[in-house]
């Protein structure tokens, strides 16, 4: 077994033949974890093509790489190319807290806020994130989908929670267009200026209470 440290955090890595040992030194080769951190620049690619030689060989490696290249290039389309489209967005995406709430899925302390409203004052909804709710719409001259985050079938209204820091973003500002397009004043924004979110220990209240469950 031969050794040498993770050139960024000095982890020791381990190799099975000296030949593998020269090779990492000579691409300055990092540990995964290292590596993860900057996989969206050319420093990842090369490192993980390098590892991938070391690991199946020259010919092989070219040609997983290859593949891998082609799939990153597909993830990062957008509109009717991109293989999300017409669909909702993915109960794994976006960032900062997430999860269930009596059997709906939320994305945002904002989704939650206003979803624990709604069943607290007996209000009828359904998700928006369905394909029956999709709205086309246009930017940057692609065609793209959007859905409102709730549908209340009594009112007919489609409902979209948002910060008001987010109103004036372009792709936003584009997707609400179009939906009042279609829906006049059926289409609702609104923002934590109209409802009053859960605080901080609130949400933690219900964490406490096994209320919230992580999404998967």
């Amino acid at each position: 077994m031969f050794s040498r440290k993770c050139p960024t955090c000095n982890k020791v890595l381990n190799y099975k033949s000296k030949d593998a040992l020269i090779l990492a030194c000579k691409n300055n080769s990092e540990c995964r974890s290292c590596s993860k951190k900057g996989k969206n620049n050319s420093r990842f690619n090369i490192s993980l093509l390098n590892d991938w030689k070391i690991k199946y060989g020259e010919e092989i490696a070219n040609k997983k790489f290859s593949e891998y290249k082609k799939k990153m290039s597909d993830s990062a389309k957008r509109g009717t190319d991109h293989h999300q489209f017409g669909k909702p967005s993915s109960i794994h995406g976006g960032n900062g807290l997430k999860g269930w709430y009596n059997g709906y899925f939320f994305r945002s302390s904002y989704e939650l806020s206003y979803l624990v409203y709604l069943i607290k004052n007996n209000i009828k909804f359904e998700s928006g994130g369905k394909k029956i709710h999709s709205i086309e719409y246009y930017f940057e001259n692609k065609k793209r989908n959007y859905f409102p985050d709730f549908y209340l079938p009594e009112s007919e209204e489609y409902i979209e929670i948002k910060p008001s820091s987010l109103l004036n973003n372009k792709m936003n500002k584009a997707k609400f267009k179009k939906a009042e397009e279609i829906f006049r004043d059926k289409f609702k924004i609104i923002t934590e200026r109209e409802f009053k979110m859960l605080t901080k220990n609130e949400i933690n209240k219900l964490k406490n209470l096994k209320l919230l469950k992580k999404g998967r």
